[in-house]
């Protein structure tokens, strides 16, 4: 299900599944639609969505039932999306560089680019939840 808040903004809940990444790219394009963004942010936002739910897919083990959420905006000049999930507690902001990527445990590219395009600003644990927070910046 995907809403729409007036001005810069999107957000949505989905259903746990492998088309939870292709709706959440689709959800990333309808905000790129509205917003004046460097071609750089754009494809930014549409690679770190997808990685951060695929890994929400893949690894966080998160009930059937429990939704996806996602709120993308514009502040000032930067992108903040925040996603939200039911899966087991994981703060990106907590994996030291050097263990980012790993070629031999042969994963972990995607969040060395998370953290090097964009900067985690928070994370929660709220009610079995997990809730990031980062700021990607728009002309960057």
């Amino acid at each position: 299900m995907i809403g729409k808040n007036p001005g810069s903004a999107v957000s949505a809940q989905f259903c746990l599944g492998w088309q939870t990444v292709s709706h959440a790219i689709a959800l990333a394009e309808q905000f790129l639609g509205g917003v004046a963004v460097s071609d750089d942010a754009k494809a930014r936002l549409a690679i770190i969505v997808e990685e951060l739910v695929a890994n929400i897919v893949e690894h966080g083990q998160s009930p059937p039932a429990e939704p996806v959420m996602i709120d993308i905006a514009m502040s000032g000049a930067d992108i903040v999306l925040t996603i939200s999930d039911g899966g087991i507690a994981f703060d990106p902001r907590t994996i030291p560089a050097s263990d980012v990527a790993t070629p031999k445990r042969g994963g972990g590219a995607g969040l060395a680019l998370i953290n090097k395009w964009a900067r985690t600003i928070a994370y929660q644990r709220i009610d079995g939840r997990n809730a990031v927070t980062l700021v990607i910046p728009a002309n960057g």
